[in-house]
Order: structure tokens, then C-alpha cells, then sequence
């Protein structure tokens, strides 16, 4: 269904859109009335994969599934994890599209080290707390209605909670907070600046100062429980984004099977050249080496119940989660590549697809952590596996 909505509503103004940098509110509206988002409340991880990977391989908008797979993972998190206000006020509003919701992460120079994450929340003089933050990239900012933001909290300035820990620091603990756009806060869009991903949401949240926040309105969960939420988010944020690019390289596989079609119709040789033959296997074999990390995956999560066990069953799948996006993103870039080779002089210019998909693909090589930092992170949870595997 996904796949079908992408043809119908979404390839036809790709161009327009990309041209004009413009994301359009009414095709959101129309892709939230799909169920996309209401299904995260059921909370199928493979579900939400197999219709992002849908909506990339017909539409061809990789920025726009991204912000749907933000938005599902929003949605899901909130439905999880939030309070009966947090609900009430959100909920409805994010599974119909009307409330877009940003997951904001991304700090410069902090990279894997958390404690380098300067976003804050620090009791003050009136028993209240004193928010600061400066997130640097996050998707669907410029036109959230809250975000969900991680920022370390500091223990209430009671005599008992000040103690210190054993190297002279405050206690303190990552958690994750549902905070409203809304002034103080700033919000710098940055998809006018950016060399692709121009029919997405992308932009940097900030405040001038810290404000007021009220924890008990705006924490996602009870203390420590930052952690988890986290994981579940970088978890999924691996599986989608690795779905959807997925579903990109089916989709411009067709692409390429339809221009040797056209051009084999004007010249009957035309497939016959040893340089088309290969161009069209690579793009192929890169699309199934993908999908078949993907399955592994998927056949995974499938395994009991999905939805009871999915925190637990992602978190053993971790390394191959990070195997998942490094494949996918650099094997997306060669397939794009490949693609615009076998168009010729045409695969240049700025109307072709695969010339889109490749700027668009350049963005994911950041998204979500960079080469090296996956790298890192995959190192981390291979060590982690054998260190308990010899236990």
C-alpha cells in the first residue's frame, strides 16, 4: 500500500519539491491517513520497516521517510512511555499528522561520549528546574510541534540528593523530555543551506538561555529510564533508516529497468552492451545484499511475540542493526552512483532520480552517527557480545 502511495502522491512532485526546498504539509496529512503512524502504537518494528521501505521504493523521497520513520519512532516512544497528559495532549494529534514530532539527540562534539552532551536539566533555588539545550541537527524540527529531546538531569537540591559521587561529581542521570516548540526555544531550519535532502525537515533547536521546565509535565518516564528509551530510539533508527534506502535501491532498480526497456525499444542492442549488462546486475546485487542483512533482521524479530519482546530483541540484535545502515548507506551511494552511470549524460542533470537519491544518500552517511562512529559503536556491541558469551 505504501509502495503504491509513493507512485501515486509522492514521485510525481519529487522534482518540484526538491527544487523548491519546500516540504508539504498536505502530503504528510495524506501519508498520516495510511495507518502509518497509528501502527506504532501496536508496536511492529517490522511493520513500520516494511511500509518506510514501501513509501521509499515508490516514492523515491528518502527525506520524507525519513521524517516518517521520526515521527513513527516519536510515536511509539510516547505511546510507551508517556503519562496520561502527554498523551492526551500529543498522541491523537501525532498518529493523524497534525502534530509533527522532532527526536532530537545530535550535539557537536560529542559524537559516542555522552557525557560530553551539554543539554541539561538543573534543579534551581525554587524547586524547580532550569532547562538548557543546543541540539545541532535533528529531523522534523522546523515544523515540530514538540521534540523529544535527551539532556542529563541533576538530583533536586535537597541536602540528601546532593550527594556527591566518589569522584567529586553531582548524581545525575540521562533522561529523555517531550518539550513544546514554542518560544524561548529557536529553531534554525536548515534545509535551505543543505546540498540535498531539501523535501525533508531538518534544522537545529536551541535556547538562548535556560528556561523553566516543569520535569513532572515534560519527562518522558520515571527517573533512569533515559537509557532504555534511547536505546530503543537508536535501535530503530537503525532498522528504519537501513529499510527505507533499502526500499530506495529497489526503487531505482525499477527506475533502471524501465529506462532499458525504453532505450531497448529504440535500439534492440542496447541491452546487448557488456557496460548496461553490468550497471544493471550491480544495482541488483547491491539491492539483495541489503535486503538480505534486513531479513536476517526482520526473520529476528518475528521469532514470539514481536511487539511484547521488541526492546529485548533489538537489543541482541544491535551489531547487525549497525551492520544494517553501514551496508545499506554505502551500498545505497554505489547503486545511486551506478544508476546515474548507466544514464548516461541524462543521469547528470538535476531532474534524474538516481542524481536526487545520490545527494539525499550523502546526508545518511552523517544521519545517525557518522562511518567512524558506527564503526565505534558496532566494535562496542561485538566486545560486549563476546565478553558475556565467555561469562
Amino acid at each position: 500500500m505504501l509502495q503504491a502511495f509513493g507512485l501515486q502522491w509522492v514521485r510525481p512532485t519529487l522534482q518540484q519539491r526538491d527544487e523548491a526546498a519546500v516540504f508539504e504539509p498536505a502530503l504528510w496529512l495524506r501519508l498520516a491517513a495510511t495507518g502509518l503512524f497509528a501502527s506504532a502504537r501496536r508496536g511492529s518494528a517490522v511493520e513500520a520497516a516494511q511500509a518506510l521501505a514501501g513509501l521509499a521504493e515508490g516514492g523515491l523521497d528518502l527525506p520524507l521517510a525519513l521524517s516518517a520513520a521520526a515521527q513513527w519512532i516519536g510515536v511509539f516512544l510516547l505511546h510507551s512511555f508517556g503519562n496520561t497528559a502527554q498523551k492526551a495532549r500529543y498522541l491523537d494529534a501525532a498518529i493523524s499528522g497534525e502534530c509533527i514530532l522532532a527526536v532530537c539527540n545530535s550535539e557537536q562534539e560529542t559524537g559516542t561520549k555522552l557525557r560530553a552532551m551539554r543539554s541539561s536539566v538543573v534543579p534551581n533555588s525554587d524547586g524547580g528546574y532550569l532547562l538548557s539545550l543546543r541540539k545541532s541537527a535533528a529531523s522534523n524540527l522546523p515544523l515540530a510541534t514538540a521534540a523529544l529531546c535527551s539532556a542529563w538531569k541533576y538530583g533536586d537540591d535537597s541536602v540528601a540528593a546532593l550527594e556527591q559521587t566518589p569522584n567529586g561529581l553531582p548524581k545525575m542521570s540521562l533522561e529523555v523530555f517531550l518539550v513544546p516548540v514554542v518560544p524561548p526555544l529557536q529553531v534554525d531550519s536548515h534545509v535551505g543551506q543543505l546540498a540535498g535532502f531539501r523535501t525533508g525537515l531538518t534544522g537545529a533547536l536551541s535556547l538562548p538561555s535556560p528556561m523553566p521546565l516543569l520535569v513532572e509535565d515534560t519527562q518522558l518516564g520515571p527517573d533512569h529510564s533515559g537509557v532504555r528509551i534511547l536505546r530503543s530510539c537508536f535501535h530503530l533508527e537503525r532498522l528504519l533508516i537501513g529499510a527505507l534506502i533499502s526500499g530506495g535501491i529497489d526503487g531505482i532498480f525499477q527506475d533502471c529497468v524501465q529506462h532499458l526497456t525504453q532505450r531497448e525499444a529504440r535500439e534492440p542492442q542496447f541491452a546487448q552492451n557488456q557496460y548496461v549488462q553490468e550497471k544493471i546486475t550491480l544495482v541488483y546485487s547491491l539491492s539483495q545484499r541489503v535486503a538480505g542483512i534486513w531479513r536476517l533482521i526482520e526473520d529476528a524479530l518475528l521469532q514470539g511475540n514481536e511487539a511484547a519482546d521488541m526492546a529485548a530483541k533489538l537489543e541482541h540484535l544491535s551489531a547487525l542493526l549497525g551492520v544494517l545502515k553501514l551496508t545499506a548507506v554505502e551500498d545505497g551511494l554505489q547503486a545511486a552512483e551506478t544508476a546515474y552511470e548507466l544514464h548516461g549524460y541524462a543521469g547528470y542533470h538535476r531532474a534524474s532520480l538516481s542524481q536526487k537519491l545520490h545527494r539525499d544518500l550523502l546526508a545518511f552517511k552523517m544521519l545517525g552517527g557518522s562511518k567512524e562512529l558506527m564503526k565505534i559503536s558496532l566494535f562496542r556491541d561485538l566486545r560486549t557480545s563476546w565478553e558475556r558469551s565467555s561469562a
